[in-house]
């Protein structure tokens, strides 16, 4: 091994598969919630319906991310579950 070089510490299967499907599901219902209210409010306020449309994508980013997070968190707690590797946990 080189000097210096950082130990590269691969994921689990587990945690692709679990990380996979939180991704896939934060997306879905932040995407669909987005989806419904920006259909709404186009038709209240054309004009905010624009606004939102343009500025909207960034919070949502956030969100995904953030939900991602918690439902990883949700369920390494409810299973027991680590979704960490040994030498990530040390």
């Amino acid at each position: 091994m080189v000097a210096g070089s950082k130990l590269r510490r691969k994921p689990t299967r587990t945690a692709i598969v679990v990380g996979s499907l939180c991704f896939c599901l934060s997306l879905a219902v932040v995407g669909g919630v987005f989806a419904l209210i920006l259909v709404w409010l186009r038709q209240a306020s054309p004009t905010l319906g624009l606004v939102l449309l343009w500025v909207g994508p960034l919070p949502l980013v956030i969100v995904v991310g953030w939900l991602t997070l918690f439902l990883m968190n949700l369920f390494e707690k409810t299973t027991g579950t680590s979704l960490r590797t040994k030498s990530a946990r040390e």
